[in-house]
């Protein structure tokens, strides 16, 4: 903020040379010349005795205001720092944060793919025109085309007289040479197929699970960062408002004060 002008009528000049003379050497001329300027110097005394006179008295409240002003500018200074240093370390964490973020983002990209394949071989029965000997226990067809007439219950002795049992009680054909017990008549046959399943990663799906969580949580952490920054800065709008209402208070008062001083 510019000085405000100095009013010529508050301005007094004074110059005597008497002062800087030495009185053994002074000359007839150059004590004329000291007499008018002591002359003029009296004048000037009488004209700044007659300007203090027309000031009359004033009031030294505003002394006082000027002081409170100005402890005010100090503390809402003091608090200014505080809250800048505030600001900083928002916008440091919210960096640190970012940063998590974006790694823990790398992580869920590097990991997305958590699934592969597997082809398996899977045994099923599929239905056919004629009805075959078939153990129950070892899911085989015993007897392809069994000769004998569809035998209706499991277990039947009759199984007995299939080509597989020749007349015996155990099967000769199936792997785990069953009794004709655990046989019975069907029209199907097993048929082995192949089927490709999904199947998941578990370590490698852990670790997608927590990228995402760190992620998120990071999410979260800069959007309570961002309203904790916001808040501060409000509060620093809101001592800039006060530090401009104290240096203009101070400026009206005291025109010349040294505010850039102050503020320093």
């Amino acid at each position: 903020l510019p000085f405000a002008p100095l009013p010529e009528a508050s301005m007094f000049y004074m110059e005597n040379s008497i002062f800087d003379a030495d009185p053994k050497v002074i000359t007839p001329k150059a004590l004329g010349t000291y007499r008018a300027e002591w002359d003029e110097s009296m004048r000037e005394m009488r004209r700044l005795s007659e300007r203090v006179a027309k000031l009359g008295d004033a009031s030294t409240l505003i002394l006082g205001e000027v002081r409170q002003n100005r402890e005010k500018l100090k503390a809402a200074l003091c608090d200014m720092r505080l809250r800048m240093g505030q600001l900083q370390q928002a916008h440091e964490q919210i960096d640190e944060v970012e940063e998590a973020m974006k790694a823990a983002s790398a992580e869920e990209s590097q990991f997305a793919d958590f699934t592969t394949t597997r082809t398996v071989k899977e045994t099923k029965m599929v239905e056919v025109d004629h009805h075959n000997t078939i153990c129950g226990t070892c899911r085989h067809v015993c007897h392809d085309r069994c000769g004998l007439d569809e035998i209706q219950e499991r277990g039947n002795p009759r199984f007995k007289r299939c080509v597989a049992f020749k007349h015996n009680e155990n099967c000769t054909r199936c792997p785990g040479k069953c009794s004709f017990t655990d046989h019975f008549h069907d029209n199907k046959v097993f048929v082995e197929e192949e089927r490709t399943l999904d199947v998941v990663l578990e370590d490698i799906k852990f670790r997608y699970d927590a990228a995402v969580q760190q992620r998120d949580e990071a999410q979260a952490k800069i959007v309570d960062l961002a309203s904790a920054r916001q808040a501060v800065e409000d509060s620093i709008a809101a001592l800039v408002a006060r530090l401009e209402d104290n240096c203009r208070i101070i400026r009206t008062h005291c025109p010349r004060f040294n505010l850039a001083a102050e503020l320093r």
